[in-house]
């Protein structure tokens, strides 16, 4: 069977819907993007000469079947491509971690088809849930630094009974603040879901309790807090749209983005539990220990669940006069 047969055969077994590119004698550049989109280092006998991409929308990482020249087990060689985000899946690569698989040329690709199933597409997901929880973890820093900077200056621009000395240059802080935690939250949108769904699964792993009732509050929180995130971004869009003016635009901009305070407000209160959540998961046992960490702390949100401790100022801890509250 030559590739091309090989390849589609393989397809056609794979769980869920998989196309099929040959790439038959690429140009020399085509072939060295090939080759560094592989998420490990190709050994001296891989010939991207004659290759082919299989590719599954769902899933940004893919796979590269090489029909392999090697002097004493010639066959097939099935590799982990990334598809898209090349460079952030690449830095997610736990050294050591398996992510090819050589096929003797005289085995079935059904049988191959079910040792990538059960090795390595469960692998392409492990690198996926990192990539995102870096996402989680770099744009709660950003948008915490921002929050602090403003915090480190709010008092500053009021008096004593938190009225601001001047109201403008209090406004514009607010509208920086409000832009800055919107940004950095929109980064986030797209992997929301994964990311709940992920803290579901390490959720599940603890033991039935407080514990468990504290990571389900926590996830329901973010999640209602990414809903209507979302849904406001989406009623905003038609107002941006039609509007024609700079100033009505910009305007229309700082009312979207103070709409969505309280939703960034949730998530910059509630995604450090979720990355400590992710993060203590991938350890044995580690969803356990970080989870009852958690129900130690004494800091919390207000209206979490009963039977915890007050909370200390929430993350912005903005000082502002009653009718600038959002």
């Amino acid at each position: 069977m030559n590739l091309n047969s090989y390849s589609t055969a393989l397809a056609a077994k794979l769980p869920g819907t998989w196309r099929v590119e040959h790439h038959q004698n690429p140009d020399p550049d085509r072939a060295d993007l090939i080759s560094l989109l592989v998420l490990r280092p190709t050994p001296q006998f891989a010939d991207f000469q004659n290759a082919a991409v299989l590719h599954n929308l769902a899933r940004p990482i893919g796979l590269l079947v090489t029909e392999e020249q090697h002097p004493t087990r010639p066959g097939y060689t099935i590799r982990s491509i990334a598809l898209t985000e090349g460079n952030s899946y690449m830095e997610h690569v736990n050294e050591g971690e398996a992510l090819e698989l050589h096929v003797p040329g005289d085995r079935e690709p059904a049988s191959a088809a079910a040792d990538i199933a059960r090795d390595l597409l469960p692998r392409h997901d492990q690198i996926r849930a990192r990539q995102r929880l870096t996402v989680l973890e770099r744009a709660l820093g950003q948008a915490q630094a921002a929050v602090d900077h403003w915090d480190s200056i709010s008092d500053s621009l009021s008096d004593e009974q938190g009225w601001p000395l001047d109201e403008k240059l209090y406004g514009d802080g607010v509208v920086r603040r409000d832009a800055a935690a919107l940004r950095h939250l929109q980064d986030v949108l797209p992997y929301a879901e994964a990311l709940l769904r992920d803290g579901r699964t390490a959720q599940a792993n603890l033991s039935p309790g407080p514990t468990a009732d504290r990571a389900g509050w926590m996830l329901g929180e973010l999640e209602n807090a990414f809903t209507s995130a979302r849904g406001i971004l989406h009623q905003w869009n038609d107002t941006l749209t039609r509007t024609t003016t700079v100033d009505g635009y910009n305007e229309a901009i700082e009312e979207r983005n103070a709409e969505t305070w309280h939703d960034a407000y949730t998530w910059l209160s509630h995604g450090p539990a979720l990355t400590a959540l992710l993060r203590s998961a991938a350890e044995p046992g580690g969803a356990i220990r970080s989870a009852a960490a958690q129900a130690r702390s004494p800091r919390r949100v207000a209206g979490g669940p009963p039977g915890q401790a007050e909370p200390s100022p929430g993350p912005t801890s903005v000082k502002q006069a009653p009718e600038q509250r959002r």
